[in-house]
């Protein structure tokens, strides 16, 4: 669907960086939170696609980055944890598996092991907010499902991501 106006939503301006770049935050109930930066130089009409939160739905949690090797989120990640609160807000009976990725440098074991405690890293902030365990599952795939080149390391931090599915 398209947010167009504001009825049953909430919007606000996080930060105006200059004269015509504004960082938004749109919070729709049944709506994965969307984090997105708009510059505009003139009068316009703009449309943001936000992604509905349904079984089958995924979404990359791309404002968590961790660390290289590391079960540590980039210190710029930590605010968006509370988004995914959210979630359940609104669809407190929601089930999801969070997924974890690595890029493929190192052991594949290895990478499979921390991919999966990456996930777990999020699974217990949700739980210590009040979300039964039994609606979140874990994975860790390491390696085996890139979205990017691992040829630099700007593609493999991307790699290094949470994917989440809504079950």
């Amino acid at each position: 669907p398209i947010l167009s106006g504001l009825v049953g939503s909430e919007m606000c301006i996080r930060d105006r960086e200059s004269v015509d770049t504004y960082n938004f935050k749109f919070v729709v109930d049944n709506y994965f939170i969307k984090d997105t930066t708009l510059r505009v130089d003139k009068s316009v009409d703009i449309s943001i696609n936000l992604g509905e939160v349904k079984s089958g739905s995924r979404v990359v949690l791309k404002n968590l980055i961790f660390k290289q090797s590391s079960t540590d989120l980039d210190d710029e990640s930590l605010p968006y944890l509370n988004d995914l609160l959210h979630l359940f807000r609104s669809n407190s009976d929601i089930r999801i598996t969070i997924e974890g990725h690595t890029d493929n440098r190192g052991d594949f074991r290895s990478n499979i092991k921390l991919s999966r405690e990456r996930s777990e890293v999020i699974k217990n902030f949700l739980v210590i907010n009040g979300i039964k365990k039994s609606q979140i599952k874990v994975k860790g795939l390491g390696p085996t499902k890139p979205r990017y080149s691992n040829d630099n390391e700007e593609s493999r931090k991307l790699n290094r991501r949470v994917e989440l599915f809504v079950n």
